[in-house]
């Protein structure tokens, strides 16, 4: 008995899910695809939940490709510089992206954030007195941080070929190639050509002071660093052009051997001016150019109908030696 209405109750269970099963074998198989279709709008919250991350993977690299178009802000990575001088000087270096990840992050190509022309001193390690990691800075070191041919080109392919929205030129306390020029110590080898781009600071700061020898040196190590922005905007139209259109930004900058501080100066007194004239002389060179290259189209075109003219004429000439010297002697011409 109890075996009978055990099979009549599975049987009378099995009856009634046979609609059901029917109805969802017909939805499943004859309208899958607008099932498929509408199963997002009708996903359970758990469903979302995990749909949503596939959706940020997509959202994540467009928005980074954005940010990597625009780049920082010049006054935004300034201000990261500023930050990072701050911690170091207290002690509280975060000695940011220093380790193998980001050697190997960096390893395929470099995108930093600033470039900073200074000196070649060993105690003034720019990375280190910034709190900045591998590939944060794209340095140019040199004796008395000067700006000449070399240091220029190299200044254009960090401003313009991997696009720093920002330079740094950084002078220093008790900087010994400003102090050789001062005190006019002897100096041999290349020296001299290194330390005369040096010379019309000094001379400067001289005549605003009155100062000389060892007194002159701050003065001067200040007046060196406007030195070094003139001659780059003097002699640069690919970053005068850069400040000009608001994707670069220079400032001065000169960092304390005895403390540790960075004294920032700001930009040129005078960069404007600066770069108005670069850009003046840029085009005037443009224009002088053309003017050469017809000028000298011009004199190779006369000097062709020069040549051919002559040609024509030693032809003559031939010929009428050849005439001469056929004819029978004595015969009148």
């Amino acid at each position: 008995m109890n075996n009978s209405y055990l099979r009549a109750a599975l049987l009378a269970a099995l009856l009634l899910c046979l609609p059901g099963l029917a109805q969802a074998g017909h939805s499943s198989s004859g309208h899958g695809g607008h099932a498929k279709s509408s199963a997002p709008k009708h996903s359970s919250p758990k469903a979302q939940k995990h749909a949503a991350p596939a959706a940020d993977a997509h959202a994540a690299p467009a928005s980074h490709g954005a940010e990597a178009a625009v780049g920082p802000s010049p006054e935004a990575v300034l201000l990261e510089l500023i930050e990072g001088n701050r911690r170091f000087v207290k002690g509280r270096s975060l000695h940011p992206r220093m380790d193998l990840q980001r050697i190997l992050e960096t390893s395929s190509g470099q995108h930093p954030k600033v470039s900073i022309v200074s000196c070649a001193d060993s105690r003034v390690p720019v990375e280190l007195l910034l709190d900045q990691g591998i590939g944060d800075v794209f340095t140019v070191r040199v004796a008395g941080n000067v700006c000449d041919t070399d240091e220029i080109g190299t200044v254009e392919y960090g401003v313009e070929h991997l696009g720093t929205p920002l330079l740094v030129v950084m002078g220093h306390t008790s900087c010994g190639a400003v102090k050789a020029v001062c005190t006019g110590a002897e100096v041999g080898g290349s020296i001299p050509l290194l330390v005369d781009n040096i010379g019309p600071a000094v001379e400067r700061a001289h005549e605003h002071s009155g100062l000389s020898g060892e007194a002159l040196v701050p003065l001067a190590v200040e007046e060196n660093v406007w030195q070094s922005i003139h001659d780059l905007l003097a002699h640069s139209a690919i970053t005068a052009e850069l400040v000009h259109s608001g994707k670069l930004k220079i400032v001065g900058a000169i960092y304390d051997i005895s403390s540790g501080e960075v004294q920032w100066l700001g930009s040129h007194p005078d960069e404007e001016a600066l770069v108005s004239a670069r850009l003046r002389g840029h085009a005037d060179s443009h224009e002088d150019s053309h003017s050469e290259k017809q000028h000298a189209s011009a004199h190779s075109h006369a000097a062709s109908n020069t040549d051919a003219a002559s040609g024509i004429v030693s032809a003559s000439g031939k010929q009428a030696a050849r005439a001469d010297k056929a004819r029978p002697a004595g015969r009148p011409h």
